[in-house]
């Protein structure tokens, strides 16, 4: 009777769902076997070095930056409240969920065992470069999101508003997990940074094309559903791509002459 009332209320989970779980197991031992052949190695030099061999272009950024959040960033975010359509929002907000970092590297890891799968090892070091830029901009992203704790436009059209956690008197630290943590995109950060080795690699126009389009669609989603301000996606764009060629400069001597 016993056995009888435990079968009841216990039910086995879902297929998709235990083998999800067994996907990401292996997945974090793949990762773990990454880190040890040294794909994470002399990222953050590399970075360095590219701000470095930049810092003209960096500083013309910055200006830049400033201008934005000051005379750009709200008349942006109104225009996207104004032109509000649920329909729109519906279809941008699946395009959202297409940059979460969890799908990225979910696909990239995937596509690497099929190469893998199929003898072109070539083609598996790209996309270990691509999946190791992923996660290291997840990294990167986290660590700026809690260093600037930048308001969401989603919670007040105050686009000036930085710092907030540490300057403020309420030391709630919920509000870091979404409703300060507005710069920069960590979806627009993560899909800039894994595709940029693919496009460095890749021959194909075409598939160079497609790689942008879907980064840019990811970025324009992000504003449009008013969950991050212009001077976000534009500081995340470029932050990405620095990782992504930071990456590839430091793993690109694994690379044969040959293309995807």
């Amino acid at each position: 009777m016993i056995l009888l009332q435990i079968a009841k209320y216990t039910h086995m989970p879902k297929p998709f769902v235990v083998f999800g779980a067994l996907f990401t197991i292996y997945a974090a031992f793949i990762l773990f076997k990454t880190i040890r052949e040294g794909y994470f190695n002399g990222i953050f030099s590399q970075i360095i070095n590219l701000f470095h061999e930049y810092y003209k272009a960096f500083l013309i950024f910055v200006l830049c930056m400033v201008f934005i959040v000051y005379f750009i960033d709200l008349p942006i975010t109104r225009q996207c409240i104004s032109w509000y359509n649920i329909d729109v929002y519906t279809i941008l907000d699946f395009i959202n969920s297409m940059g979460e970092g969890w799908f990225v590297i979910s696909v990239l890891f995937t596509l690497s065992l099929i190469y893998d799968f199929l003898g072109k090892s070539n083609s598996v070091v790209v996309l270990k470069i691509s999946y190791v830029a992923a996660a290291y901009a997840g990294i990167f992203n986290a660590v700026l999101k809690f260093i600037f704790n930048r308001q969401r436009p989603s919670i007040g059209l105050e686009p000036t508003n930085f710092f907030y956690f540490f300057i403020s008197g309420d030391k709630r630290l919920i509000d870091l997990m979404y409703a300060y943590n507005s710069m920069p995109s960590g979806h627009t950060i993560t899909v800039f940074a894994a595709i940029v080795p693919i496009i460095l690699y890749n021959k194909s126009s075409l598939m160079k094309f497609l790689l942008l389009f879907y980064a840019i669609s990811v970025a324009i989603a992000r504003i449009y559903t008013i969950n991050h301000w212009f001077s976000d996606i534009c500081v995340s764009g470029v932050l990405g791509i620095i990782i992504g060629l930071a990456i590839y400069r430091t793993n690109s001597y694994r690379i044969k002459a040959n293309a995807i």
